[in-house]
């Protein structure tokens, strides 16, 4: 941009106005005047809820926006479960599901830190027993004999849920 300057005296007082009006408003529109920190607020997103059968690896993916350059990750579950993080700078992470004789529901929460900013956001692993034990069931038209079992001839029928 070229700005001419005039010689003094050859400006009229009105157009001299208007000339440090136009002048000013160029500068404050150029970014001139005033200050933005332009940091906006960090949010972490800890991923979709998670259905998982008993004694696999389930990988946590957390993705943030705002903040600083240098973000710190911080997981945790309860139910207790041992995380696996190699690196805090990312979002990156892992639990092992241990065997189960029941469903469980874990809570999985990250926070992310940068520049004095945090932010938590929790997703849900819901953890299957792999093999549930059958339940043997036997039926017969006659009882049983007091030691509990049937005696020779007798029709019986084995069944497992």
């Amino acid at each position: 941009m070229i700005y001419r300057v005039a010689k003094p005296g050859s400006v009229k007082p009105g157009l001299l106005g208007i000339w440090l009006g136009c002048s000013a408003l160029l500068l404050s529109g150029c970014g001139g005047g005033g200050s933005d920190s332009g940091t906006t607020p960090l949010t972490v997103n800890a991923g979709a809820d998670v259905q998982a059968t008993e004694q696999t690896t389930v990988f946590l993916s957390a993705r943030s926006s705002g903040g600083g350059d240098e973000l710190t990750y911080s997981w945790s579950v309860r139910p207790v479960l041992e995380i696996i993080q190699d690196n805090a700078s990312t979002g990156e992470a892992s639990v092992v599901l241990p065997e189960l004789e029941q469903q469980v529901t874990y809570t999985v929460m990250v926070t992310v830190s940068s520049s004095g900013q945090s932010d938590t956001d929790e997703l849900i692993i819901t953890a299957l027993p792999e093999n549930t034990a059958p339940v043997a069931a036997i039926t017969s038209q006659s009882a049983p004999q007091e030691n509990g079992q049937y005696g020779a001839g007798t029709q019986v029928t084995l069944s497992g849920t």
